[in-house]
């Protein structure tokens, strides 16, 4: 129903009973010439009935403040409201433990107002609330991240948070063993990075909102260079949208990079003369062509195969054969140009491709 009128409650006896009833703890407390005279309504008493630590007179809230609340929170709390005192403070908060018989903790909130009423005397009227639940969530939530803490600090992939102005707060120990640093502090942006290449980092990263699997080049403490293969997400406020920073991991792959391009170079060149083999011989001579057209240029192709090499194997043994191929792979090096290229492509057989000829006249006297 509306309210059509508003009248003040100023009788004593209708006001106690009001609090009394109230849903909520409400603890009231005279102090007068270091007296303290304390009163709790029926809720607040109840946080503690039943359930207190040896207490057997717990209807009052004299018995939960003398018998469930340690000693050293009752000083506390009077030190607490002392400084209140003197300092001309109106409020103060703060949380106590109420021991209960079970052994464990229920915990109180202390939302406390300070009434001046007269020289040397005050009354402090408070709502206290049972704050347990909040309590357990909070330390949920710590020992959460405390484990998360842990897992990201033994990950040996590196974990980074960087804020809008691009200072670290936070580098796992994999980062930090990866650049060759001990302590967060010592990494510096403008030093780590190459402020073009990563320039160009940041303002895909804010457009797209996160990278995967980018390759670029860090600087180690000691000024080597490192191939880091990184993922990158940009945090922002969800309500405003402002961009709060930058959250990401890095993996060097220098090593792995090296041994790709290593199995790659394997991959194109003879094991036993260190010559290219066929595929980058067709791959070459594919170059070699295109370019020639483009320049309206000729190239020439060559054919090398040794007489009677099947003799040699069957006469002195393969490693004598081996032999003879290994030297005439340098023979032929030293016969043709720089530019040529020469590949073995088989067996006894090699390639030789000499580009920028006037005419087959030309290629064959380099032959």
């Amino acid at each position: 129903p509306e309210i059509v009128t508003e009248t003040p409650v100023s009788d004593s006896s209708e006001l106690s009973t009001v609090l009394a009833r109230a849903r909520c703890g409400i603890w009231y407390a005279d102090i007068e010439r270091g007296e303290r005279r304390l009163h709790g309504n029926v809720h607040l008493t109840e946080f503690g009935t039943g359930l207190l630590n040896g207490v057997t007179d717990a209807s009052s809230f004299a018995g939960i403040w003398k018998h469930a609340i340690s000693r050293r929170d009752r000083l506390n709390l009077y030190r607490r409201v002392n400084e209140a005192l003197e300092n001309e403070e109106e409020h103060l908060t703060l949380e106590l433990p109420l021991r209960l018989l079970t052994g464990g903790y229920r915990y109180l909130c202390v939302d406390a107002t300070l009434v001046p009423l007269g020289e040397e005397r005050f009354s402090l009227v408070a709502i206290v609330t049972d704050v347990t639940a909040h309590q357990r969530t909070l330390a949920e939530l710590r020992a959460a991240q405390e484990r998360h803490q842990s897992l990201v600090e033994h990950l040996s992939v590196g974990v980074y948070r960087i804020d809008a102005n691009g200072h670290f707060t936070m580098a796992n120990t994999a980062i930090l063993q990866m650049l060759g640093h001990s302590d967060l502090s010592e990494l510096n942006g403008e030093q780590l990075w190459n402020n073009e290449e990563r320039s160009a980092f940041w303002n895909q990263l804010l457009a797209e909102g996160m990278i995967l699997g980018h390759e670029g080049n860090w600087c180690m403490a000691n000024g080597h260079p490192l191939l880091v293969r990184e993922n990158a997400m940009a945090i922002r406020d969800e309500h405003t949208g402002e961009l709060l920073g930058f959250e990401g991991t890095a993996e060097n792959v220098t090593e792995r990079q090296r041994a790709f391009e290593q199995l790659g170079r394997q991959a194109m060149l003879d094991p036993l003369t260190n010559l290219p083999n066929r595929s980058m011989a067709l791959l070459e001579l594919e170059r070699l062509v295109s370019s020639a057209s483009e320049r309206h240029s000729k190239i020439g192709v060559l054919y090398v195969d040794v007489d009677r090499f099947k003799e040699i194997n069957e006469l002195h043994g393969h490693g004598t054969g081996d032999k003879v191929l290994v030297q005439l792979a340098r023979r032929l090096q030293r016969a043709t140009r720089p530019t040529d290229t020469i590949a073995r492509t088989g067996g006894d057989e090699f390639l030789i491709l000499t580009p920028d000829v006037l005419n087959i006249e030309e290629t064959s006297r380099i032959a």
